[in-house]
This record gives C-alpha cells, sequence and structure tokens, in this order.
C-alpha cells in the first residue's frame, strides 16, 4: 500500500503543477492573443475584417482556426508570423498540460479511493457506526 499511497501523492503534485500551469498558460495566451489579435487589425486590416473582426474575448473560433492553419505566413509579416508561431505551439503544449492534469487527477483520485468508512490502516474490515 505504500507504493500505491506514493504514487498517488505524485499524481496529485502532478495535477497540482498541471493546474498552476494552466492558470500562468491562460494569462500568456491571453496576453500574446490580444497583441496577436491587435496586429492582425493594424497591419492587415482586410484579413482581420474577413476573419469576423475577432476581439480577444470574441467567442468564436477564427483566430485559433487561422493560427492553426498558419494562414498568417502567407501575410508576410516577421511579427505576425512569430507571434503566430508561438501561440500555434502555446495551444499545443497547453492541452498536452490539460491532458496530463487531468489524467493524473482522475488517477490520483483511483488510487486514493476507499470504501466509506474504511479507517487508515485497516484490513478492509468497514468501521463500527456505533460504540
Amino acid at each position: 500500500m505504500l507504493i500505491r499511497e506514493s504514487i498517488a501523492t505524485l499524481l496529485w503534485v502532478i495535477s497540482g503543477i498541471s493546474l498552476i500551469l494552466l492558470f500562468v498558460g491562460s494569462a500568456v495566451g491571453l496576453v500574446i492573443g490580444a497583441i496577436f489579435v491587435s496586429t492582425l487589425r493594424r497591419r492587415h486590416y482586410s484579413v482581420w475584417k474577413e476573419l469576423g473582426s475577432p476581439a480577444l474575448f470574441h467567442g468564436d473560433w477564427s483566430v485559433p482556426r487561422f493560427i492553426s492553419s498558419k494562414r498568417y505566413l502567407s501575410l508576410d509579416d516577421r511579427k505576425l508570423a512569430s507571434l503566430g508561431e508561438f501561440l500555434r505551439w502555446h495551444y499545443i503544449v497547453y492541452f498536452i498540460v490539460l491532458a496530463v492534469g487531468c489524467l493524473s487527477f482522475i488517477a490520483a483520485i483511483w488510487l486514493n479511493n476507499k470504501p466509506i468508512g474504511q479507517a487508515e490502516g485497516s484490513r478492509g474490515d468497514p468501521a463500527p457506526l456505533h460504540q
């Protein structure tokens, strides 16, 4: 049981670190995403309009689709290309961290799963209800 508890503890730590990384990653993604959309609007207004005049909290998937398809590379804009590449890799890493965090969280819960009323260190005998 000690190995199982050690693995569960490690999985809790991994899921906690993943949660922190997701919060930080969200903030970084919002800032870089806002810079990307602003740069796109200033330097390539027609493309920005074609995407539906996206804003930071627009709520659709036009900008992520534009980034994942690498259409920004055809605009011949170095700043926009570097922002787009950063965001594309950010999306990939973010979803990997999300998957690892969710899987480690589920596995930690599964490893720590004990029947209700089972005392710590008992051999599976239910704890008495009344004494």
